[in-house]
């Protein structure tokens, strides 16, 4: 249920390096050719969500071609996968109403999910293996500013199932708020404190100093 950045495989290297300059520039995925306004539109997008670097055509074709390159079939690269379940835990997060999202994760992520989830992309979706990477990068980018928020609200889903086990109810037949979930990680919390202390500490009496006879 959790998903770190870390355990994600990384994009690849050449999204995040300086653009290079001078002729033999690759413009092509393919048969497909990107398109500069939509290059602009997309990092206009990724500026807003925290991307300082705007990337260039080259950058994003080379990353494409290296993630096609020796993968048989359609498969989604993990890199790409990944990202998309971090967008799928994202949507998530926005739908449930039970859920009060902190102020500042809910631009960002309605942002990155109108680009992930609309039809406008930079490279469409239909494109094989790599059809996706424009949103894996649009992910990668507003990830930094919502991973918080969004293993919190997987923590409450976790702790919401256990309530719900524990009062034998389905999950979502009972009201479950983001206070309610601060109480009982406060519990958990508290409870683990205790198992902690009975392993290490011992409920067998402290043997006898030796004394001597002078």
């Amino acid at each position: 249920m959790y998903m770190n950045a870390e355990n994600i495989a990384s994009l690849p290297q050449v999204l995040n390096q300086k653009p290079a300059q001078g002729p033999g520039r690759r413009r092509q995925i393919g048969q497909l050719r990107l398109h500069p306004l939509g290059l602009d539109r997309f990092n206009q997008l990724l500026a807003s969500l925290g991307r300082v670097q705007p990337m260039d055509c080259d950058q994003i074709v080379t990353a494409a071609r290296g993630l096609v390159d020796g993968r048989p079939g359609d498969t989604l690269p993990p890199c790409i996968a990944g990202r998309l379940r971090q967008a799928e835990a994202m949507a998530r997060m926005l739908a449930d109403s039970n859920w009060t999202a902190a102020n500042e994760a809910v631009s960002p992520a309605r942002a990155a999910l109108d680009y992930v989830q609309g039809q406008d992309d930079l490279i469409p979706d239909w494109v094989p293996q790599v059809g996706r990477l424009d949103d894996a990068i649009v992910i990668d980018t507003v990830w930094p500013r919502l991973s918080a928020e969004v293993l919190s609200y997987l923590d409450f889903c976790r702790l919401r199932l256990i309530e719900a086990s524990l009062r034998g109810v389905d999950p979502a037949g009972f009201r479950y708020t983001r206070s309610d979930w601060e109480i009982s990680r406060q519990a958990e919390a508290a409870l683990r404190a205790q198992q902690r202390r009975v392993r290490e500490g011992s409920y067998v009496p402290s043997p006898l100093r030796h004394f001597r006879v002078h």
